[in-house]
């Protein structure tokens, strides 16, 4: 069967003889009635999923993997403690989410940001809430060990 073409002929809308009211014109309402079930084309088969990728290992529902790699994922885990190994302490979010980190307490001289491990940029504060993308990391600078948190978003 052929595409059919869209009846553009035909207005969309039309005045109702007995309501007087803007109706749906049938001419457009067969069309797209015949649109929805595949009747216009052999190859359009919207509902249809044969052959297209969907949830086997390394298929993600129609994206490409750039696609899939580029999409926020949210995850709403519990926070969890980080544990401080000595100063400097470097922690990286090697999560696929992002993460917030939050510094209290003990004895921090300076927090750090870096996104490619080389360049570190001083935040100014020496606690509070930090917002770390996949890869991220945060250098604090202790005598006194402080207490860290780390919330999935």
């Amino acid at each position: 069967m052929a595409f059919q073409p869209v009846p553009s002929y035909a207005d969309p809308a039309e005045v109702d003889p007995k309501t007087g009211k803007f109706v749906f014109s049938p001419v457009w309402l067969s069309w797209f009635l015949t649109l929805t079930t595949g009747g216009l084309s052999s190859t359009i088969q919207h509902n249809s999923t044969l052959g297209l990728q969907g949830g086997a290992t390394g298929q993600y529902y129609h994206l490409t993997t750039t696609d899939f790699n580029n999409r926020k994922i949210r995850n709403t885990s519990l926070p969890s403690n980080i544990v401080p190994t000595g100063s400097p302490f470097t922690y990286q979010n090697t999560n696929i989410y992002d993460l917030d980190v939050i510094v209290q307490g003990g004895t921090v001289t300076k927090i750090e940001f870096t996104r490619d491990n080389s360049n570190f940029y001083d935040v100014g504060l020496i606690q509070g809430m930090y917002r770390l993308s996949p890869n991220d990391r945060l250098k604090v600078t202790y005598t006194g060990a402080p207490t860290m948190t780390g919330i999935p978003r």
